[in-house]
């Protein structure tokens, strides 16, 4: 959007949703997400070549708790890349030995959180949503995150 553009109410408001939205919410395939799988496998799973978003999670058995109740996906991030195999390469690498690259990768590690819920880091799992271009895969990921 440039300096002289105008937004929109539509633009201001958003996306329509709700927490039932987000409590219903499925990365079982569908037309654009991934189902789950295991962060260590997810990383030679991504094509090299893609963009696209990602959501890193916990397992389902993890209660995380947020402002309006307990977190059904038990996200811990949401990403993009016009890199993605590269960008989650890179969060393993952060989760799993503290390798700087990644900031949310960083802070799980840094400050133990992934011991504090119980959890190892191959216990970790992703989605994630290929885009045709690193402008989609912000789009795609502002959505999510707008849920």
């Amino acid at each position: 959007m440039g300096a002289g553009d105008q937004l929109t109410a539509a633009d201001k408001k958003g996306p329509m949703t709700s927490l039932h939205q987000w409590q219903t919410w499925s990365f079982a395939g569908g037309d654009e997400w991934t189902d789950w799988a295991p962060l260590q496998a997810a990383r030679k799973m991504i094509d090299r070549q893609r963009a696209g978003a990602y959501v890193l999670g916990v397992p389902q058995r993890i209660e995380l708790n947020r402002m309006l109740g307990c977190d059904p996906h038990g996200v811990l991030d949401v990403g993009e890349s016009g890199g993605l195999r590269r960008r989650i390469t890179t969060l393993y690498r952060c989760v799993t030995d503290g390798t700087p690259g990644h900031k949310a990768g960083w802070r799980i590690a840094r400050f133990g959180l992934l011991a504090k819920l119980g959890v190892e880091p191959c216990d970790l799992r992703l989605s994630w949503c290929y885009a045709p271009s690193a402008d989609e895969s912000y789009r795609i990921e502002g959505t999510l995150l707008h849920l």
